[in-house]
């Protein structure tokens, strides 16, 4: 049986052992819709370029024999001789230290700022000002101060007491009512929709889903992780809990508990643990990828989004040794489920993105200096179809060696769900009638990159950007929960105005808090 929609976040079975019949669906209209492309966005969590180099060889190499290239002869047009055409984004930067930060760029095209050191606390602190009473700045939701970085964004919420989520807005604030949130843009595109997280997250602070975003898909896999979960705790209820009686209020975070949250990382795929039986049941990693599988197969003529969060190496283990064996492992199953995936007829419909949110950011290995520096260069790389309709392999190709995030991908996939944004202008503007887009985002596909490009322009945070090869954000690093990439960012650290302090005065171009404001259109 195929696992249960992840839609339920009450974690009963709300969907049969089969997809339901097209019909109760969202259909496109196909004489009033312009053609719309599935699109596959595989997340691994935690991986470098350098990290994939060595611990993704097979998929690396997959994807590398479908490289977008230069035709021989000097004529300056580019192709790819599968039809397959795969991009290597070789400079693709963060936004942010972690997860959420960078998939809410990615999948809403949002910035996340930590609480009290935003645009949000200016507005607050101009309203205590209020000379006149008249309380303009206390209602007004708007950023509009240029030397912060959600200058233009408006304040959509703020997530576990800990972050301020800023999102894009229309010039005309009250005709603004669309939500930027991917999957609610691909339901309003007719997409059937697939959400993927390998864990079971009920509780979590670090996802988007549920917790900043409405957990929305047509299908997932979170009840099937649940499960999962649950089961771990009857075999090892007494070590995990101080005291058992209801399994349901433990998976949603009972204080008898140790943990507030849950996540099943045991073992790897090909191990015996992680299997569903326990034994030699199949892998645990497979579930979501066969659920996508089947998902292409039920809907030929309806097109498809799915997104899939692999934690095989989220692994921040003392042993080097079986974090870096986990994650190759994964790169066998992964790689041939996307050699099976391009191999389908319906590969030459369907875009293809393979990236990781940022690189390793926990455990003993950001020790190391390099390991350190690798965290700002996550692995990107995307699968086009060279037929598909308004796509420039040019500027593909020449985008590789741009400086690039998450808010261009995001620009990519709205374009890619709503062709019509592709006929505004300049390519930075946004839709009158569709939900807004940063404006300081690229499409990947059809507009170049300039090669000036900066980490400011792209709203890259300095202590992210992959620019500064040379510099360490903090001369003295810490580890664990206050690690490196968190300090100063992360609300719940000690001591964070002084961290802050420190890396002003140490790094080489004075204080690090003022971004110069963005050019609107």
């Amino acid at each position: 049986d195929e696992p249960p929609s992840s839609s339920n976040p009450d974690g009963e079975d709300s969907s049969s052992s089969s997809p339901p019949p097209p019909s109760s669906l969202p259909k496109p209209t196909a004489d009033a819709r312009p053609h719309r492309p599935n699109i596959l966005f595989i997340e691994i969590d935690s991986v470098s370029i350098p990290f994939a180099d060595r611990h993704f060889p097979m998929t690396r190499d997959l994807l590398a024999r479908h490289r977008v290239r230069k035709e021989p002869g000097g004529d300056g047009r580019t192709t790819c001789e599968s039809g397959l055409c795969s991009a290597f984004f070789s400079n693709f930067g963060i936004v942010g230290p972690n997860s959420v930060a960078n998939q809410a760029a990615a999948l809403a095209g949002c910035v996340v700022s930590p609480v009290g050191t935003d645009c949000r606390k200016k507005m607050e602190e101009d309203a205590d000002e209020d000379e006149d009473g008249d309380g303009d700045e206390k209602d007004d939701k708007i950023c509009r101060h240029p030397s912060y970085r959600e200058y233009g964004l408006k304040f959509f919420k703020q997530s576990g007491e800990r972050k301020n989520v800023w999102c894009p807005v229309q010039d005309d604030e009250d005709a603004n009512n669309n939500s930027t949130w991917i999957y609610d843009v691909a339901k309003e595109n007719g997409y059937v929709t697939f959400f993927g997280e390998e864990f079971c997250y009920l509780g979590s602070p670090w996802v988007i889903q549920g917790l900043i975003f409405e957990d929305n898909p047509d299908f997932g896999v979170h009840n099937a992780y649940c499960r999962l979960v649950e089961r771990e705790f009857r075999i090892h209820a007494h070590e995990l809990c101080e005291a058992v009686s209801d399994f349901n209020n433990i998976i949603r975070g009972a204080k008898t508990c140790k943990k507030k949250y849950l996540v099943d990382l045991s073992g790897k795929p090909k191990d015996p643990l992680p299997c569903l039986d326990g034994t030699y049941g199949k892998p645990k990693q497979e579930l979501a990828l066969d659920l996508i599988t089947s998902m292409w197969d039920a809907y030929p003529d309806i097109p498809k989004f799915a997104y899939l969060n692999a934690m095989a190496a989220h692994d921040y283990a003392i042993d080097y040794a079986a974090m870096a064996l986990g994650a190759e492992e994964y790169d066998e199953v992964m790689s041939n489920f996307l050699g099976k995936m391009l191999a389908r007829p319906d590969a030459r419909d369907t875009v293809i993105v393979v990236r990781a949110d940022h690189g390793l950011q926990g455990g003993p290995g950001i020790v190391d200096y390099s390991t350190q520096i690798e965290h700002r260069h996550p692995w990107t790389e995307m699968v086009v179809p060279a037929n598909l309709p308004g796509v420039s392999l040019e500027n593909l190709a020449l985008n590789q060696e741009r400086l690039v995030t998450g808010f261009d991908l995001y620009r990519t996939l709205r374009s890619l769900m709503s062709p019509e944004l592709r006929r505004v202008q300049p390519p930075q503007a946004m839709h009158p009638s569709l939900p807004p887009i940063p404006d300081w985002s690229t499409d990947l596909l059809t507009t170049p990159i300039s090669e000036t490009r900066t980490c400011l322009d792209a709203q890259i945070p300095p202590d992210h950007c992959p620019c500064e090869y040379n510099q360490r954000s903090d001369p003295a690093p810490r580890y664990g929960v206050c690690n490196h990439f968190e300090d100063g960012l992360d609300q719940f650290c000690p001591d964070v105005e002084e961290m802050q302090r420190r890396r002003d005065i140490h790094h080489p171009h004075g204080p690090l808090s003022p971004y110069r404001p963005r050019v609107k259109n």
